[in-house]
């Protein structure tokens, strides 16, 4: 149920460029805080109302030279969630990047980003697959330390984003995740697939694969992801190796719940 929103760079930060990037650790510290205070909220709720409508959801993702977080809601509005039917999800990130440029004095910037979106869609099942196809509206910031008139990422921007999630169950224990979007905001996409394994109960292990881009650079990602079952809601965790057009191999990790309510 996650849409990731990614942002790229480069370098080391100094001085003035630490305050940016204090600002945004300071916003990711408050999304973490109302992701766990929403799971708490949400259990209490699971414990009263069995047919969840509701979810929440939210994570953190660490790249060579930047750090995002989100934090989201959703809901079926006339279903359950494990029901097909109409899907509301709105989301907002927050973030810094560090990039190399030769627009700038010292061939280094830094910024911060921040973007929503809101989506409404339909989710399908095809026993053992189930579908869920989405369109809605993608805003983005960029606000870079440094001006520069030639960098495609910058300022505000509004536009259309449809994305589109896949699940199924090929073998008892196994099953395959994926996802994917594409937005007319600096015709930035993202896609990931993931095949997994059950091991026990609570605890599920396997490989994932992602490519994500924009105007300015593209990324592939490839690594592990290990998840956790926490009553109904879900842990996730993700490390791997990644390949930036802008700034070359690096490694990732990414961290995401998800919890229904």
């Amino acid at each position: 149920m996650l849409v990731l929103m990614r942002v790229y760079g480069g370098g080391s930060l100094s001085g003035r460029e630490d305050k940016n990037c204090s600002a945004a650790r300071r916003v990711a510290a408050l999304m973490v805080i109302a992701t766990i205070t929403i799971h708490a909220s949400s259990a209490n709720a699971e414990e009263l109302d069995p047919t969840n409508r509701r979810f929440a959801f939210g994570g953190i993702d660490v790249g060579n030279a930047s750090t995002i977080t989100w934090i989201g809601l959703g809901g079926a509005p006339l279903s359950n969630l494990d029901e097909d039917g109409i899907r509301l999800r709105a989301l907002g990130g927050a973030g810094y990047y560090r990039y190399r440029t030769q627009s700038v004095p010292d061939g280094k910037n830094t910024g911060v980003v921040t973007a929503g979106e809101i989506l409404i869609g339909r989710r399908l099942t095809f026993d053992p697959t189930t579908v869920t196809a989405s369109l809605g509206i993608d805003l983005k910031n960029y606000s870079a330390r440094l001006p520069e008139p030639d960098n495609p990422l910058r300022g505000t921007k509004i536009g259309i984003k449809a994305a589109l999630e896949f699940f199924t169950r090929p073998a008892p224990d196994w099953f395959v995740t994926a996802h994917g979007n594409i937005s007319s905001v600096y015709q930035s996409y993202n896609s990931r697939i993931a095949v997994s394994r059950n091991l026990g109960r609570f605890f599920t292990l396997g490989a994932e694969g992602a490519a994500i881009g924009d105007e300015r650079s593209h990324e592939i990602r490839a690594g592990i992801v290990g998840g956790l079952q926490l009553g109904r809601s879900i842990a996730t965790i993700a490390v791997g190796m990644l390949q930036n057009s802008d700034k070359g191999s690096g490694t990732y990790s990414t961290v995401t719940y998800y919890a229904p309510f």
